[in-house]
């Protein structure tokens, strides 16, 4: 390629502000299906349509800092993500519970991490051709695609902006305090009085410049570390990646009284953090000891292959990927792959093939903990989100691409023929998301050996008024785990559907016998037992339904009919008022 074309190239692509722009036009060309998919029913339908009055209402931002993430007023669980339920706020305020709003957020906010891993690594010293391939392929890589299409997935890209910024951030404190003013009073011997007092003003100005330049960065490190905090957990291993830039790969280290105020801060945004999350989770159920999360490290362990044979061989995809159903052979050949290539790269610089290890490993090893030891783990694709920038890292430390010229043109064509591969396979992989049948039939088709695949493929079937077909995935479900929670239940809605009621009776009872506090089984089988004229139990169902689940209107509603017709008004009005309450219509 001519010299002429290459700085055509050049300033088409590398000049200015011209790589943000176009990783927002290739990221947005590539996602722009979403806009029209719908919802998946993976979460997103508790997070968002269970819970919709909630979101709309401006007046509830205080009590996302005090609530877990799944149920709005009572915990159950374990996940404290303020930042995600108010990004969903923002968006039912704008779209309500339409799907494209939310969807089109996902692509603007992966859009906007792309662009900082870009930014992350030119702050890390990076070339800008490189940094800017390697920021394309970090937002076209059919791994990140569900962090996109799947609409909770967005909690991994508001990770990532909130990480990289707090990061960049760091960066700018550690190199801004290296830049100690000096004043040249002592060094007058050849200059002038005049000069000697101008270079003592213009050293106080550079110091208070510095001072100033200090605590903006600091503020803003901090700042960007309390919001990735409050998005996930994981953002708690920061400080430690930060001491790892610092000791392992800064070119200059600023003295320790410049972090002080950085220390001071981000301390603060801990305390808070911790004070949130302690009060949200109250009434949930304890996490797991240190002895039972090395186990749930050793079990999982293998899983750290799947996700490297994914990065360089993304063809074996799955919405709801478990390693019984997994692919070895791509774990192998990427393993093998990056061996290959560290071992054939001339001069190493190890320190960084070390931090760009470490960043991968810290940020993706805490996601295959899970607090319910009882539910078989997948290992969704899209948790490398922000550990594949340390693997980026540490592919930019080999010959494979600190060689790369691409002036020479079949590298140039190679380069580009990668790209489009993982963007093609991209694009076809994203189909698996455009609605909840779609993706349930990837979970179950991928990974047959999941229950949680199997049961919710059932509700997707059901759904569609397919009953034959739900039986069968219900069954296969409680095939593979006999005590698979909700199928049991889901079996007597279908039944009861069909007119079959004592089949769904004993459904149910099957449900409460090692779910015994399960609100939809309480319920249904209240119902039931209503209708067949056993009241005084079916109350006593109801009862137990809101003591499991005090938010759960329609047990109200029904109490309150139940009351009605007893000729209790008093407790009739007490029960209708909760249910209005509840439902947003008082």
């Amino acid at each position: 390629m001519s010299p002429e074309n290459t700085t055509w190239l050049k300033s088409v692509f590398l000049k200015s502000w011209r790589p943000y722009a176009w990783i927002a036009v290739l990221g947005f060309l590539l996602y722009l299906k979403t806009l029209f998919f719908d919802f998946t029913y993976l979460d997103d339908n508790v997070l968002i349509l269970d819970n919709i009055n909630f979101l709309k209402d401006f007046a509830n931002i205080g009590l996302i800092f005090k609530q877990e993430v799944f149920h709005i007023l009572h915990s159950s669980a374990t996940y404290y993500r303020p930042i995600l339920t108010l990004s969903f706020m923002l968006d039912a305020h704008l779209g309500g519970d339409k799907a494209s709003i939310y969807h089109l957020t996902n692509i603007i906010l992966h859009l906007v991490a792309s662009s900082l891993v870009f930014t992350t690594l030119l702050k890390l010293k990076y070339k800008r051709s490189l940094s800017f391939l390697a920021a394309v392929l970090f937002t076209l890589h059919p791994i990140l695609s569900q962090a996109v299409a799947w609409i909770p997935g967005r909690n991994d890209s508001l990770l990532a902006i909130f990480a990289l910024a707090s990061f960049i951030f760091f960066i700018n404190v550690n190199e801004g305090g290296s830049v100690i003013a000096r004043s040249e009073a002592t060094k007058q011997s050849d200059r002038s009085p005049r000069f000697a007092r101008d270079d003592i003003e213009d050293a106080g100005g550079q110091s208070r410049d510095n001072l100033n330049c200090n605590i903006i960065n600091s503020v803003l490190c901090a700042l960007f570390f309390a919001l990735a905090i409050f998005t996930k957990e994981t953002a708690l291993i920061l400080p430690l990646v930060f001491l790892l830039y610092y000791f392992l790969i800064a070119e200059s280290r600023a003295k320790a009284k410049e972090f002080s105020l950085l220390a001071i801060t981000s301390g603060i945004a801990f305390a808070l953090w911790y004070w949130g999350r302690s009060i949200a989770l109250s009434g949930a159920s304890g996490g797991l000891g240190f002895l039972a999360t090395i186990k749930f490290f050793y079990l999982n362990s293998y899983a750290i292959l799947l996700y490297i044979g994914k990065i360089f061989y993304p063809f074996n995809l799955s919405v709801l990927p478990i390693l019984e159903d997994s692919n070895k052979l791509f774990g192998i050949a990427g393993i093998i792959t990056l061996i290959l290539l560290i071992i054939f790269t001339k001069k190493r610089r190890w320190k960084w093939i070390v931090f760009g290890a470490i960043w991968f490993l810290i940020f993706l090893i805490p996601t295959f903990i899970r607090p319910n030891t009882s539910v078989a783990p997948d290992f969704i694709e899209h948790r490398a989100y922000l550990p594949l920038l340390g693997f980026m890292i540490v592919l930019l430390e080999t010959d494979l691409f600190k060689k790369l010229n691409l002036k020479t043109l079949w590298q140039l064509y190679t380069t580009l023929a990668v790209i489009l591969i993982f963007a093609g396979v991209n694009f076809i992989h994203l189909d698996n998301f455009k609605d909840r049948l779609s993706f349930w039939l990837n979970a179950a088709t991928n990974s047959p050996h999941s229950p949680l695949a199997h049961r919710n493929l059932g509700v997707m079937y059901y759904f569609s008024g397919y009953f034959d077909q739900a039986e069968i995935e219900y069954y296969k479900s409680l095939e593979l785990n006999p005590y698979e929670t909700m199928a049991h239940n889901n079996l007597g809605v279908l039944y009861g559907e069909e007119g079959r009621a004592e089949e769904a009776i004993e459904q149910y009872e099957a449900e409460l016998k090692f779910n015994p506090d399960y609100d939809n089984a309480l319920f249904n089988l209240g119902v039931l037992k209503y209708r067949a004229g056993e009241k005084a139990e079916a109350e006593k169902l109801w009862l137990k339904t809101i003591n499991s689940n005090p938010d759960y209107a329609a047990a109200y509603q029904n109490l309150s009919v139940y009351h009605y017709e007893s000729g209790s008004s008093e407790q009739a009005n007490y029960f209708q008022n909760k249910f209005l309450e509840l439902s947003g219509m008082k």
